[in-house]
């Protein structure tokens, strides 16, 4: 092989090495541009998207989950864009679709379409971020559960007289149940009594 071959297929790997550097940097700089039109919306910092890791944890944030999704495979870039979509109003299969296969320009979309973001619109809203084990935030109740002082079934209850059970309606004063003795007053005997 002469030296001329040899230069040549140095070159060449060169020139294949050099387009593979330029290709993967025009990557990150479009994905990170979408990502910083979604975090910018978000009200998230624009620079968050240009650093590798933080940006996916974010994503994950901003979607609706614990930043760590960002480490698990697929279902870590999946869910958060689901939310994501939905903060956007984009709420149907296509979506998501357009999110798994086009993800770059789906997030350009996105970032710098007319749309915005709704962090409400989604169903783990907590301040961004899902409530875990069910737990609930200051204030909130669980589902089915009544807050401090209310009562149930519309049933307004005095002081100090005991909650009804539901169906039951509460007594006035001075009227028993059914099949219970009302009290007497001291000294007086009950009706048909000696």
């Amino acid at each position: 092989m002469s030296t001329y071959d040899s230069d040549a297929a140095v070159g060449i790997l060169l020139v294949l090495f050099g387009m593979y550097f330029f290709f993967l940097a025009l990557y990150y700089v479009v994905t990170a541009l979408g990502f910083q039109g979604i975090f910018k919306k978000a009200g998230q910092p624009a620079w968050k998207a240009w650093v590798p890791i933080l940006q996916g944890w974010t994503f994950a944030e901003v979607g609706g989950k614990e930043g760590w999704w960002c480490f698990i495979p697929f279902a870590g870039w999946i869910l958060p864009a689901m939310n994501i979509n939905k903060a956007f109003g984009k709420d149907n299969g296509g979506w998501l679709a357009y999110a798994i296969l086009l993800a770059n320009i789906w997030m350009l979309h996105l970032g710098f379409g007319k749309d915005q973001y709704n962090e409400r619109l989604m169903p783990t809203a907590q301040g961004g971020k899902p409530q875990l084990g069910g737990q609930q935030a200051y204030g909130q109740q669980a589902y089915g559960q009544q807050a401090y002082g209310q009562q149930q079934y519309g049933q307004q209850q005095a002081y100090g007289q005991q909650p009804q059970a539901y169906g039951q309606q509460p007594q006035a004063y001075g009227q028993q149940a059914y099949g219970q003795q009302q009290p007497q007053a001291y000294g007086q005997q009950q009706y048909g009594q000696h």
